[in-house]
């Protein structure tokens, strides 16, 4: 099984939001080494409640023919993802209904 690593950093912004933002790379997997899958999410506080934003995207690092398989592939993953964690959020007990 391929081995992530995944580096996160935190920014703070007061009583306004904060970001997080992910790096992350995969280990043992051919071709794998070629690409850092980067997301960040930004939580900004409203009058009236929180807006989550989430971007996500590929940085290249080496060239291969494989770039629009990867892109695909991370783009469908991510995006499976973060939509799980807001279903996840919105089946919370405290959620706003």
């Amino acid at each position: 099984m391929a081995k992530a690593v995944t580096q996160q950093t935190l920014q703070w912004y007061g009583d306004h939001g904060i970001q997080i933002c992910f790096a992350t790379t995969v280990e043992g997997t051919p071709m794998a080494d070629c690409f850092v899958l980067k997301d960040r999410i930004l939580v900004e506080a409203t009058d009236d409640g929180l807006i989550m934003r989430v971007d996500m995207g590929i940085c290249f690092v080496k060239k291969t023919i494989y770039k629009r398989i990867i892109a695909a592939a991370s783009k469908a993953g991510s995006k499976k993802t973060w939509e799980s964690f807001v279903d996840y959020i919105q089946k919370l007990p405290n959620y706003p209904k």
